[in-house]
């Protein structure tokens, strides 16, 4: 009975990390005390890393918590890390931080925006300001401010340039 071989997905995601972030084996190496070696065989699954040697590694290549657990439970570990809804009951106490500060801000517009740009909360100088540009009160909530910033709904790249003659 033929024995396929298993994916390396820890070694898929660290090496997809040290492109981003474009570094190499030696860099890390240099960065965590580990060897080339023991990077370069946690790589290919030659070998499997201890928690704390892992977290050295995403530290290094300062890889997001969020992703971290991804790393941990590709290695065979439990995450690390809670990932929990903003406006959550476990939240209600950060929602009204965020909310008193972006209060304070008056008169000038705060927002507060996940990774995604989607705005979850904006004080109400915010709308004044913003909607200079766009008609906030059309956007669905949470409003995504990516195509509001992007260089394709700028007016001036739809005008035609002028010619001299």
């Amino acid at each position: 009975m033929d024995k396929l071989p298993k994916k390396n997905e820890l070694g898929d995601l660290l090496k997809q990390w040290r492109g981003v972030r474009g570094r190499s084996q030696l860099d890390i190496s240099v960065d965590t005390g580990i060897s080339q070696r023991q990077i370069s065989f946690i790589e290919s699954g030659r070998s499997i890393p201890s928690r704390p040697t892992l977290m050295g590694i995403a530290q290094a290549l300062e890889i997001p918590l969020r992703e971290r657990n991804a790393l941990l439970l590709a290695a065979g570990y439990a995450p690390l890390y809670s990932d929990t809804a903003w406006n959550s009951d476990e939240m209600k106490s950060v929602s009204k931080a965020l909310e008193r500060m972006i209060a304070q801000h008056e008169p000038y517009p705060a927002i507060v925006m996940d990774r995604y740009w989607n705005v979850l909360l904006a004080n109400d100088a915010a709308p004044r300001f913003f909607n200079c540009f766009i008609d906030m009160s059309a956007r669905r909530s949470p409003h995504s401010s990516g195509p509001c910033f992007s260089r394709a709904t700028s007016p001036s790249r739809d005008a035609k340039p002028s010619r001299r003659e």
